[in-house]
């Protein structure tokens, strides 16, 4: 799947939010519609000759984002051994390590290597104070210094702020369609709705 950011720039969330929040339902969407929620990811790639010759055509992407999902954990507390910290989010501890059978097969991140120039490892922490992103970043120090990715950090943070102050003044968050199984509404009704009732 390609997701385009369809005339978003990067800078959206703090010069225009709303476009930015509608940017985010849109590719919301779109990643809810992908069949068996891409389980198949990569057949038409690596296993059809046919298609996977089309395919390589296409340009590598520079940056890959690898979502996790949604974890309970207790509160922050330093790692087990063995335990990992996560990288920019500083503090806490992953919900899952290597099982102790399979130290054979473990290798160090930094000698793991990545397949893009940048790769985001996100996943979504349930603790009892609330719900916290953990983002580990991983980069080919080759082409990008730790200068950079610290830039890079504080620009990722200043976004996500920006567009959580949006969402809890009202005007980015809300529902899609895929979040409304029993009713068949596009997304300009239910932003009429929201927009309407918001204050109820």
């Amino acid at each position: 799947m390609r997701l385009t950011a369809d005339g978003v720039g990067p800078r959206a969330p703090y010069e225009d939010p709303e476009a930015a929040g509608r940017l985010l339902k849109h590719l919301k969407e779109r990643l809810r519609a992908v069949p068996a929620g891409g389980v198949g990811f990569g057949q038409l790639r690596y296993l059809d000759p046919v298609a996977g010759a089309e395919l390589a055509k296409g340009p590598r992407p520079q940056i890959s984002f690898n979502y996790l999902g949604r974890f309970n954990v207790g509160p922050a507390e330093p790692a087990p051994p063995g335990g990992r910290e996560t990288g920019a989010a500083g503090g806490h501890v992953q919900p899952w390590i290597p099982a102790a059978e399979s130290d054979a097969l473990w290798r160090d991140e930094a000698t793991v290597g990545v397949d893009t120039a940048l790769d985001l490892s996100i996943a979504a922490l349930r603790r009892p104070t609330g719900t916290e992103l953990s983002v580990t970043w991983h980069h080919a120090s080759l082409l990008l210094d730790a200068a950079r990715i610290a830039e890079l950090n504080q620009w990722w943070r200043e976004a996500l702020e920006a567009l959580l102050d949006s969402a809890r003044g009202g005007t980015t968050a809300g529902h899609t369609s895929s979040d409304l199984g029993l009713v068949s509404l596009s997304q300009d009704e239910i932003d009429e709705f929201e927009d309407e009732w918001r204050n109820l």
